[in-house]
């Protein structure tokens, strides 16, 4: 490979494009250090990691330019996601759909609309995210609101489409695909701190277990690493033979070649919508836990004294918070008797501060009471000796009455405790999150196949040009063939890419290693890339020897 490397740098035309390349990776990196006007970069940032899932999964695709909230903070993600949006609406909008099969000409109006779809979603963005860094009190004071939107929203914007050409320019002059690279090259710089933060971590933890994760995580790495760069190559060829054709006196055809139908057809694009889907709930539930919706939720809204046995004659004290209140006992009193009479003490001291269901009585807690200040009872013969219920479960015994504190809790309590479960399950790592992550990527590997993958199209295409498979008979039969293949690569590919996604958490459960950062997105998209931009670099030099033989052959001449 170093050999073919210092080949590539003799050879004119691809040294010039691999220069080219390391400078376009010099401007794209000095960009994303360069912090859009008025903001507060550290506090952006600090800001940024408390987002979780959703900030490491943005933060990866630019290169850690959103924390630092550059002029490349949006990187090329509006350009991405119009991408994805164009290539879902062909297959539902007719018109889009003529222009793909239309050819050269037909994908250059199709990329022109993508650009300018890519120029409202990074407005649309742009706009966004500079609203909520003003509103998080992000930027420094002497920034007025509409001078920052202004400023924020345009830089944002043009340093967007700055990228978006810069990566048109980078495919034409460079090596390997422009956009891929750039995002490529976003993440690779992320890596060197991902490595130092695990370094760091294993070292300054003193269990002795930890060291002996550093060697096994590297092995795992690169074992995950030539996994993908396998599955990524690898693909299924259908042989397909060209019937012999006579036109005009001359004959076309008669010759075979294959059609590979690769294992991971989707690339990275499942693992994207499934870690997208996922961050929904887990903005919400964040956004709940900011402003203790749901602690509120969770928060007692009634207390329950619940009372059995029959009374002894003499004083009861009860004290809820401040409010003491005297109830006199006759002889054998039943548990109801004692809850009415706690009751109506109580009431009398504030109206509707307390009320009977059989022998319970159940004590309202104020609206607006905090739920890291619940409400006190105690109960004693004496003021002087009260015996305080402070927590569920807690009882005393009075006269005769046993006094247990009580849960009273409603559907909001009960709804709650569902809310609080399901936000701590849909965090990452956790079970219900990795069930739903295998789930969606599953469904997604084959719903991405079959809006960019039609069969049928295929198979009435090679009818059309006198193509058959072997053994198979053209048009349906070789449709349900061709699909009959597809499913059984996208089932393999699904499993392959839920194994890619899902690693990274159960080695975090199973070491500890809370920082331990691996595949997913960010290495399918490195490896994916990489292997790409070998091969065309291969292609170049491939190129160079057929003109090197062509030019000493004299072949040239000839011509």
């Amino acid at each position: 490979m170093t050999e073919g490397l210092f080949e590539a740098f003799r050879i004119p035309e691809v040294r010039k494009r691999i220069l080219f390349t390391l400078g376009v990776i010099i401007v794209f990196r000095l960009g994303a250090w360069i912090p859009v006007p008025g903001v507060d970069p550290n506090q952006i940032k600090l800001f940024i990691q408390q987002l979780g899932q959703l900030g490491q999964f943005l933060s990866a695709f630019t290169g850690g330019a959103l924390e630092r909230f550059s002029i490349f903070a949006l990187g090329v993600i509006p350009y991405i996601n119009a991408s994805i949006i164009l290539s879902l609406l062909v297959a539902v909008i007719p018109k889009l759909k003529e222009l793909q099969d239309q050819g050269e000409e037909g994908r250059r109006v199709i990329n022109k609309i993508t650009r300018y779809a890519t120029v409202g979603l990074a407005f649309i963005q742009a706009a966004g995210t500079s609203y909520l860094i003003y509103n998080q009190g992000l930027v420094q004071p002497t920034q007025s609101f509409l001078g920052f939107m202004f400023i924020a929203i345009v830089t944002l914007t043009t340093g967007t489409m700055f990228l978006m050409w810069l990566g048109e320019r980078l495919t034409e002059n460079g090596i390997g695909r422009g956009i891929s690279m750039l995002i490529m090259i976003g993440i690779l710089a992320d890596y060197p701190r991902y490595f130092a933060t695990i370094w760091g971590e294993v070292t300054s933890n003193p269990n002795p277990m930890n060291a002996l994760w550093l060697p096994l995580l590297l092995a795992i790495y690169v074992i995950v690493t030539a996994g993908i760069v396998t599955v990524q190559l690898g693909a299924r060829r259908i042989d397909i033979q060209y019937a012999k054709r006579m036109v005009k006196g001359r004959v076309y055809g008669g010759h075979s070649t294959f059609l590979p139908l690769q294992v991971n057809q989707g690339g990275v694009i499942p693992i994207i919508f499934a870690v997208a889907l996922l961050a929904i709930p887990q903005t919400i539930f964040q956004f709940l836990d900011q402003n203790n919706v749901i602690t509120n939720m969770i928060a007692e809204r009634r207390i329950a004294l619940e009372i059995s046995g029959e009374s002894q004659a003499g004083d009861l004290f009860v004290k809820v918070d401040g409010q003491l209140v005297q109830i006199s006992l006759a002889e054998k009193q039943s548990s109801e008797e004692v809850a009415r009479a706690i009751a109506e003490a109580l009431n009398r001291r504030q109206a509707g501060s307390a009320e009977t269901h059989s022998s319970r009585v159940i004590i309202p807690v104020e609206p607006d009471r905090a739920p890291d200040n619940p409400k006190t009872i105690s109960l004693g013969e004496t003021a002087e000796n009260l015996i305080a219920l402070n927590g569920v479960g807690q009882s005393a015994t009075v006269r005769g009455i046993t006094f247990v504190r009580a849960s009273s809790r409603d559907w909001m309590n009960v709804f709650g405790d569902f809310l609080n479960w399901l936000s701590t399950d849909l965090s990452r790592g956790h079970t219900l999150y990795m069930i739903l992550s295998a789930l969606l990527i599953f469904f997604f590997t084959y719903f991405y196949s079959a809006i960019v993958f039609n069969p049928r199209d295929l198979a009435e295409n090679l009818r059309k040009w006198g193509g058959f498979v072997p053994g198979i008979r053209p048009g349906k039969p070789t449709a349900d063939f061709i699909e009959s293949v597809q499913s059984r690569l996208l089932f393999i590919g699904a499993l392959f890419l839920i194994i890619i996604a899902l690693l990274p958490m159960i080695i975090t459960n199973l070491s500890g290693l809370t920082t331990f950062f691996l595949g997913g997105t960010s290495l399918l998209i490195v490896v994916g890339v990489g292997v790409d931009t070998i091969k065309q670099i291969e292609a170049h030099l491939v190129e160079r020897r057929y003109e090197s033989l062509i030019a000493k052959g004299g072949l040239g001449r000839r011509i």
